[in-house]
């Protein structure tokens, strides 16, 4: 399973009603959070901002609108690019990304947890850390919640 994450470099372009900017941002997965991504804005300088969101959102949003809260993720007419809107208290966002890199991404986080398999990681994460004797952190995934 390797090191357990992935990350890419991902170009984006934040849109306003008057300019468009390139940036540069990160895109991070890793088996600890099996249905989280996190996209990351690095801020030269000043404290990055990370949103968090769920991996079925990201791959949904390749094909069609999804996300109805903090983050929506949808494909413009024709598939590309494919827009990221992120919402706070203060205020919200909206930027563009290339498909391909999204979909290149999806399918490293596949290698590591296949869509379906998270429940099962986390299970496995639970049990280690009772059989050593820690606190895992983590309520069993077999509890009803």
């Amino acid at each position: 399973m390797g090191s357990g994450r992935t990350e890419i470099r991902l170009r984006m372009r934040m849109i306003t009603e008057t300019a468009t900017t390139q940036m540069v941002t990160r895109l991070r997965y890793c088996v600890a959070e099996p249905f989280a991504v996190t996209l990351v804005f690095d801020n030269h300088g000043a404290d990055r901002i990370e949103w968090v969101f769920g991996r079925d959102l990201l791959a949904a949003g390749l094909t069609a609108a999804s996300g109805d809260g903090d983050v929506r993720v949808w494909p413009a007419e024709g598939s590309d690019p494919i827009f990221f809107e992120l919402r706070s208290p203060s205020g919200r966002a909206v930027f563009a990304a290339g498909k391909t890199p999204l979909q290149r991404f999806l399918a490293h986080t596949e290698k590591l947890v296949p869509r379906g398999g998270e429940r099962a990681v986390m299970a496995m994460d639970y049990h280690l850390a009772t059989l050593l004797g820690g606190e895992s952190g983590l309520s069993s995934p077999f509890e009803a919640s």
